[in-house]
């Protein structure tokens, strides 16, 4: 078996299996011999841990439960600003990282009683708060299974603001159809996430795809647009081919593809050179996108 391929059945194993199990435990306190030594001390993984993390993981070696409690309050309930900045995003990486899983909720929760709209929580904290984990790991600051515990947590969260009546609409007499789904190959769900949420904020029909049934799906089915989300290169062959079935099953001939993910970022030719017929910067710009494109004429 090549490296590629340990690698990819590896994040398989991780995302499958092991993510989920320790999201739903406490396996995520470890003890504190095996973190915390002394002030400014030094993960197992050589990742120096947030204030945050420590001054947790040393309550919780102690047992003491009231006063992790109290002090999870007292640092959510902190003078946040009234408008996002740099340190509201630093402050969410470190409370997706840290050891009380409960944390980046109660963030979130706080940025939406000092009046933070979801829409722009959702893509000036979280948005970036994913891609700066993502450069976490890419400069090995932190391990694979950080990042993935974190982007788990970060999906979790996107659902639950999703469902905030903020991004509630009124359904229209015609509803515009979408499928979204990860690339072929990518095991991230994040992306997906987020760009549902606007879609359905805008008003549309979105409904999850897979691997295994999107072209089925297609063909029975009539959707406006398919969207896909992409963040390593290596499947960017595996995406092409996708693209490319999609055009020839699908039951509605003015299929609008999209594509979007870190990936693209700063590469909006890349989409087009796949096949696709834009490319998402964000997922608010998804929705603008594929609605812009509707109106188009169709040649077909």
């Amino acid at each position: 078996m090549g490296s590629a391929q340990i690698a990819s059945e590896l994040e398989r194993l991780v995302t499958t299996a092991i993510l989920p199990q320790l999201l739903s435990s406490d396996a995520l306190v470890p003890r504190r011999d095996t973190l915390v030594n002394a002030p400014g001390e030094r993960a197992e993984t050589g990742r120096s841990l947030p204030p945050l993390a420590r001054d947790l993981a040393r309550d919780a070696g102690a047992g003491a439960g009231a006063e992790v409690s109290r002090q999870r309050s007292a640092i959510c309930s902190a003078a946040l600003p009234d408008t996002v900045t740099p340190a509201c995003v630093e402050d969410m990486v470190d409370a997706l990282l840290a050891l009380d899983s409960s944390l980046a909720f109660a963030r979130v929760q706080a940025l939406q009683t000092r009046g933070l709209p979801d829409s722009q929580i959702l893509l000036e904290v979280l948005t970036p708060a994913a891609r700066h984990l993502g450069a976490l790991w890419e400069d090995d600051r932190c391990d694979f299974l950080e990042v993935s515990i974190s982007l788990g947590r970060l999906e979790d969260i996107v659902g639950r603001v999703a469902a905030s009546a903020d991004v509630v609409q009124q359904v229209p007499l015609r509803q515009e159809r979408c499928l979204l789904l990860p690339a072929p190959g990518e095991s991230h769900l994040l992306g997906v996430a987020m760009v549902e949420t606007f879609f359905a904020q805008a008003g549309w029909h979105c409904e999850r795809g897979t691997v295994d049934n999107f072209l089925s799906r297609l063909r029975r089915e009539s959707f406006d647009v398919v969207g896909f989300s992409l963040s390593c290169s290596r499947h960017l062959d595996a995406l092409r081919t996708a693209i490319v079935q999609c055009r020839d099953v699908s039951k509605n001939p003015g299929l609008i593809v999209l594509v979007g993910g870190p990936l693209f970022e700063g590469k909006p030719e890349l989409g087009v050179e796949l096949g696709a017929d834009a490319t998402a910067v964000d997922a608010s710009s998804a929705v603008a996108l594929a609605q812009n494109l509707l109106r188009q004429p169709c040649d077909v």
